[in-house]
């Protein structure tokens, strides 16, 4: 999984330190989170912040970041794992600003 320099630069640093665990999220045992512990993580944020979200919103804004920072669609959907550019676009909104800079790039009519 390709991942940014800055989180590589920080599992590398962890390494370094002697960070034994296989996995990146670990429980207090160092064993990798389960789904049910995911989940519990996720209830208790939106419990504690009131907001309603689910893992599906950090996957489609991860997504849409990539496509709004110039990022080929194509490059996007291999990320996800899509085997149709058309799935992926389905994951992408550009939003209100980026509706708006696309009219922009039109000349003059």
């Amino acid at each position: 999984i390709p991942v940014h320099p800055v989180v590589e630069e920080v599992l590398n640093e962890q390494r370094t330190r002697g960070a034994s665990a296989t996995w990146v999220f670990t429980n207090h045992k160092g064993e990798r989170w389960s789904e049910d512990g995911l989940a519990s993580l996720v209830r208790r944020f939106e419990i504690a912040t009131g907001w309603k979200i689910g893992f599906h919103i950090w996957r489609r804004t991860g997504l849409t970041h990539l496509h709004n920072a110039g990022v080929p669609i194509g490059h996007v959907q291999r990320i996800a794992g899509h085997s149709s550019s058309t799935t992926t676009m389905r994951y992408v909104d550009p939003g209100e600003e980026g509706r708006r800079e696309a009219i922009k790039t039109l000349k003059r009519l």
